[in-house]
């Protein structure tokens, strides 16, 4: 054969079509530009591709999206795109197209039956099986499943073979089945052999784990439902994970276990909790776990030792007070519950305090909190014991920057310089804190510096603020530190930085301004003002002075949003629907407490003092 294409007659062209590597060595032949290679990737339809082949080919007229999510589904496999669409074709309604496609459809099934794994032999037959629970897969990780020596070897006959496995790394150690593929296997391994997936989850955890690969091996554990064996790696793994934004990944797998398993271990059970404060739109379940506990406490805390019933305390108040601050918005609660957590562990309690940084890229943390000052004792109170609590975890630099900025509106200077800085020294470059606090704590520390008259100081604050920013890939964040820097330079007469800024970011007093964009826009309006374009900055500040009000009535915004959290305003729709709170507790599963609670912040937010007051209030504002 290799004779044959060396000496080729001109003009003749060798087309070879294969599902193996070819037996001839061909570097050659590439090197002198004899041969062209199409592989597996260059077979892969592209989104566009896909969609032309359904619509011209198949006669489907999905739309872009469904088609380019069928072309990743099938990973641009033509044939299995093509049996999908075949088995769909009499589908009246293009949207439900993708909502029925499946990899175990009965064509695609019966393709890989009789095209591809009826034709293995019964090793192969083996492996497939058994290492189809695996979301990828290595030699040792398939020998730990099948008990198989030969397994490397296995792994690269199919890759050769293009037996729908998919190599993960250039040096062949890693390795994945086509996603259709494995739901094929995992399906057939469901009928024919389901009391075997158990053990082959357990021997895939306890490979991981031993491998020092924990998330992998969480997530066979959990799958097969070995909670006591998922829980005791959770427990190894709770060193690391405070100090990696892990929050979403943590919470998920947390949810997975059942509620009284999770309480048996209230490190954890709290932590969850804890961690669907963070997500306001998770909250709502926190008070149903809270109350959970505390009912199910005697049952199982029979066999805790002292410490262990004074750690289920310590956490159980420190969650509560950060319900009543975050979500009920009630001071006195939040003061009660933190010294009762206080009380049962001083240093405060054993938790994972993992996090994402919700406001990154913004230039305060303070006013993110709160739409409007608190009372300077309240603040400072809160905040310390925050500080005390994240301390220890090394995770205390944010509310720390809250703190400085606290004390800064207050116009006390010495206490801001000492809070400022001390949280920047903490601060830990590993930190996914940092990406919260970098520019709060910067531009605390300039406007400092400016009340102080040290401007070159500020100057070089913010430039060092701009390099961290743009080294950190926050980008949006740099509007706010230009305007500041600009700000700065027109307080010492040079004014080109403000023209500079205006041109750079392209802001007028003619586009619409919502909550996100507020700070943008104040700076904007002070430019204006600077350049004496006083008809623009008049229609700017009008419509800054008017954001959030209701424009038929000169009183508050007509979006409830702006005043009200999510579930105070589901609670007024309710209260406006005529339930009583009793009910409202049974519709919302949480406590009649707390939705008295709720209803008090209601009142006090739309300034009302009975129900009809409070539906009337709402109404007018677009309820």
């Amino acid at each position: 054969m290799l004779f044959f294409i060396e000496y080729m007659p001109e003009g003749v062209h060798l087309v070879i079509a294969s599902r193996e590597e070819l037996p001839f060595p061909s570097a050659r032949l590439h090197s002198r530009q004899l041969m062209i290679r199409l592989d597996t990737s260059d077979l892969r339809f592209t989104n566009r591709e896909g969609e032309q082949f359904y619509r011209s080919c198949m006669a489907l007229a999905l739309p872009e999206q469904a088609a380019h999510e069928w072309v990743e589904k099938t990973e641009g496999w033509i044939t299995t795109m093509k049996l999908a669409a075949l088995s769909h074709r009499a589908e009246d309604d293009p949207s439900m197209l993708l909502r029925k496609f499946s990899g175990a459809s009965h064509l695609i099934d019966q393709y890989l039956m009789e095209e591809v794994f009826v034709r293995q032999s019964e090793p192969i037959r083996h492996l497939l099986m058994d290492c189809s629970i695996l979301k990828r897969m290595n030699a040792q990780l398939c020998r730990a499943l099948t008990g198989f020596d030969d397994c490397q070897e296995q792994l690269e006959q199919l890759e050769r073979a293009r037996l729908f496995i998919v190599p993960l790394d250039n040096r062949k150690g890693w390795y994945r089945f086509h996603h259709l593929f494995a739901e094929f296997l995992y399906n057939r391994m469901l009928r024919t052999k389901p009391d075997r997936l158990p053990v082959l989850l357990e021997a895939a955890g306890e490979h991981c784990e031993a491998e020092g690969l924990l998330e992998e091996g969480l997530e066979y554990y959990l799958t097969g439902k070995l909670y006591k064996r998922a829980i005791g790696l959770l427990e190894e793994m709770t060193s690391q994970m405070v100090r990696m934004n892990t929050t979403v990944w943590l919470r998920s797998q947390l949810a997975r276990i059942p509620e009284p398993t999770l309480l048996q271990h209230p490190f954890l059970y709290f932590s969850y909790i804890h961690l669907l404060l963070l997500h306001e739109e998770q909250a709502a379940s926190v008070d149903r776990l809270l109350s959970y506990a505390e009912k199910h406490y005697e049952a199982a805390a029979r066999e805790w030792t002292e410490e262990s019933k004074n750690d289920f305390w310590a956490s159980y108040y420190f969650n509560k007070m950060l319900y009543a601050a975050l979500v009920l918005g009630d001071q006195h609660q939040v003061i009660h519950n933190m010294m009762l957590s206080k009380r049962y562990r001083p240093h405060g309690p054993r938790l994972i305090f993992a996090r994402q940084s919700r406001f990154a890229g913004k230039p305060s943390i303070f006013k993110e909190h709160s739409g409007q000052l608190v009372n300077r004792p309240f603040l400072v109170s809160f905040l310390n014991q925050m500080i005390d609590t994240f301390e220890e975890a090394g995770l205390a630099d944010s509310s720390l920057v809250c703190l400085a900025e606290g004390y800064y509106e207050y116009n006390e200077m010495d206490e801001a310089e000492q809070t400022i800085k001390r949280a920047i020294q903490s601060a830990d470059v590993n930190n996914p804190m940092l990406l919260e606090m970098l520019f709060p704590s910067r531009l605390v520390l300039s406007r400092i510096q400016q009340a102080r008259g040290l401007y070159d100081e500020a100057k070089e604050t913010l430039r060092s603020a701009r390099r961290e920013l743009i080294d950190l890939g926050l980008a949006t964040t740099l509007i706010y530190c230009d305007a500041e820097r600009a700000w700065l330079d027109l307080c010492e007469g040079d004014a080109s930085a403000v023209a500079e800024w205006m041109r750079m970011y392209r802001l007028t007093e003619n586009d619409p301004v919502t909550a996100s964009r507020l700070y943008e826009y104040q700076s904007l309006l002070r430019f204006l003002m600077f350049q004496e374009r006083y008809e623009q900055a008049e229609e700017l500040a009008n419509k800054l002075a008017a954001f959030g009000r209701d424009p038929a009535t000169g009183g508050e915004s007509a979006e409830l949003s702006l005043l009200l959290t999510p579930k105070e305003t589901e609670i007024l729709r309710l209260i406006a629907q005529r339930l009583t709170n009793k009910e409202i507790s049974a519709r919302l599963q949480i406590g009649y407490g707390t939705v008295r609670s709720h209803i008090n912040n209601i009142y006090s937010k739309l300034e009302v003092r009975t129900r009809p007051e409070a539906i009337h209030k709402g109404e007018s504002m677009g309820l």
